[in-house]
This record gives C-alpha cells, structure tokens and sequence, in this order.
C-alpha cells in the first residue's frame, strides 16, 4: 500500500519493515536505470493501486524537467499510460543513456590533495559510470587501459607517485582490477592515518589580524583616526615642543609607543639626521631651546657629548686595511706602454705616483706647495 509518496509492503511475519520512500527523478539520465526500476517495482507493478493512484505518484515522484513533459496531462485512469510512454520514450534513449555515463566518466574531478573521502567519492563515481555502462551492453572490460588512466589522472600527485612506485620496473599495462585494489588499499591506509580533523579543517581564528582590524586608532594629539606621526598639528609643531610632548605621554622616544620606553624598544630604527635611539621627528640642532622642565632632549648637541664621552672612555684600537690593487698599462708621452701596479684606494683625497713611475711616464710635472696629515 502506498500513502503520503510512500509505500510498505504487506507483512508475511510479525515483524514491521519500515517504508519506503517513493524515488524521484528530475531528468539526469544517469539516474534514469535506478529511477526506472525502483518505479516499476514500487508503482506499475503494484496490483492494489489503481491507474489513476499510479498517475497521482508518477506526478509526485517527477521534478524539473521531467515533471514538466507531463504537467498538461489531466490526472486520470487513461492518462498514466500516456504519461509513462512520454517520460519513458524521452529517457530510456540508450544512446543518450551512454553519451550521459561516458561524460560523467570523462568529468571526474581533478583531486589535488591526499584526501581519503575525496578518494573514495572519486572511485565510487568511477565504479558507478562503469557499471551503468556495463548494464548498458558496452565493452567496458576492453577500455581498461583508458580507465586506468583516467583514474590516474584524476588522482591526487601524492597518490599518482605511490601508483608508479607500486608499479616499479613493471613493462606490462596494468588492469583496471589492479588500479581498483590499489585505490581500496590506499583508501584504507589513509582512513587509518589521518586525523579526521585532517577532513574536517576548522576555521583559523585570525584574533591577532581581527584585533588589529578592528581596534580603534586614536591620535593624542587632535583625537583623530590617525597614527601620531601621521597627525599635522603635531607635525606643525617644533622638535622641541614634539619631544616635550612625547615625554608628558610617558612614550618611548623611537618608536611613540605606551607600553615601553627606549632602553626596552625592539625597534631597529633610528633618527635618520644623527642616527641615534630616538625618532627623527624628534631631532633638533643644538641651536634650538632646551625642552622644558629640564629635560634633555635627543638633539645633536646631546648625541655629540654622549660620543664623545665615548670616545674618552673606550680604548683605542688600531686596526689594520687591506686595499686592493690592480695591474694597469700606462702609456708615455711618446707611446709606450708602461706595466706598473695601482693601488686602490676609495677613501683617498689626492692621486700620488712614485718618482719611479713618473720618470718613466716623463710627464711635464710642476711643483705644488701642499701639507701631509700624519
């Protein structure tokens, strides 16, 4: 008996077989066969419903676009017979019915990571258009080296890479048995080694990039929606004025930070005016008034007592330089080339040339009056 688009079987024993749900169909002729049978089983061959009951579940179990070839048949007794010939007639077209399995076979998805649920989806999608081919008469036990390369191809490179490896120094074409036991094995392997959060990768909690998108910038200098260093009214103001500010806000001097002062800033950089630890904005010349409240300030005057108080204390170290030098021909005043050895030096202020050298060259020399610095 079927009621509500389901149907039960009458009970031979004490024992209740739950319902079965009607089938439906929406015109994918892959899924005509299995639409096919389970109708016929259910429906025509059901002795206990009526023409018009069968009618009444056919228009129920058809969606989209088979539904729409019967949509304009009146619900009667003679109709059913129309109704089933129509969808019957336009799906069961054997010719489509293959066209529809080898495209499905043709279309397998590319798998590019190590997945066994995407693996199994893919051998059981190959399977499936095999089988409906076979049921459809075609010669699929002579296509085995086109399967296999098709399941080859569609297979993750992890996966490809173990294929060949257990093929090893084989000549022969593998079969398609051989290449389906593979796919068993592997599928089962990776069930048992990979996490099953692995399949099922939870969504990464960005709070560090979340909180630096949506935390609220605030200059303390005009309360705009600005960085400080970005602020014009702080600009317009006097390195002087700008370096008492920073100091009032208890900010590290290099980088205007609040959550530590200079000594502890990771910061690398460094005024680009005298290169010492404090912010460029915060340099002025010595010339410039002293920051208020006696406070020292990073000026250049500052950073030239700190060096040279350095320089007092520190022990001085002679180090030696190596210069490179070059071979070069020389020419004279009459042509001749002279092979001598120059040394190269980058930092030098003036050119010299040994009194060997220069009478060889001959050159019209003339006195001139400088100093050496030992």
């Amino acid at each position: 008996m079927l009621t509500n688009g389901e149907t039960t079987t009458p009970s031979r024993t004490s024992s209740h077989l739950p319902s079965l749900q009607l089938p439906t169909f929406d015109g994918a002729l892959e899924q005509w066969e299995s639409f096919h049978d389970q109708f016929k089983s259910m429906v025509i061959n059901n002795r206990n419903l009526s023409q018009v009951d069968k009618m009444q579940y056919l228009c129920s179990a058809l969606k989209g676009e088979a539904k729409a070839a019967i949509m304009y048949l009146p619900i009667t007794d003679a109709n059913f017979e129309i109704a089933w010939k129509i969808i019957h007639s336009r799906y069961a077209n054997k010719r489509r019915l293959i066209n529809a399995h080898l495209n499905a076979l043709f279309t397998l998805p590319y798998l590019s990571t190590e997945s066994p649920k995407e693996m199994r989806a893919l051998r059981d999608r190959l399977n499936g258009a095999i089988q409906a081919l076979k049921i459809l008469e075609r010669p699929v036990d002579s296509w085995s080296d086109v399967l296999v390369y098709i399941g080859v191809q569609r297979s993750d490179p992890a996966s490809r890479k173990a294929w060949e490896l257990t093929l090893g120094n084989a000549t022969d074409f593998p079969t398609y048995q051989e290449y389906d036991a593979f796919l068993e094995s592997r599928i089962g392997a990776l069930d048992f080694i990979t996490p099953l959060k692995s399949e099922t990768p939870m969504k990464p909690k960005l709070l560090s990039a979340h909180v630096a998108s949506s935390a609220t910038i605030t200059c303390p200098v005009c309360k705009g929606d600005h960085l400080l260093y970005k602020c014009t009214k702080f600009l317009a103001q006097s390195p002087a004025d700008r370096y008492n500010f920073i100091k009032s806000q208890r900010r590290c001097i290099n980088c205007f930070s609040v959550k530590h002062s200079a000594p502890q800033c990771l910061n690398q950089h460094q005024c680009q005016d005298c290169h010492q630890r404090h912010h460029t904005l915060l340099h002025f010349p010595s010339k410039n008034l002293k920051p208020q409240n006696g406070q020292e300030a990073p000026a250049a005057s500052s950073a030239a007592n700190e060096i040279s108080s350095h320089l007092v204390t520190r022990p001085v170290t002679h180090t030696s330089v190596l210069l490179s030098t070059a071979r070069v021909h020389l020419y004279s005043t009459s042509g001749k080339p002279i092979r001598t050895r120059a040394l190269l030096d980058q930092g030098s202020a003036a050119t010299l040339i040994t009194n060997v050298c220069a009478d060889n060259l001959t050159p019209c020399a003339s006195p001139v009056l400088t100093t050496r610095n030992r």
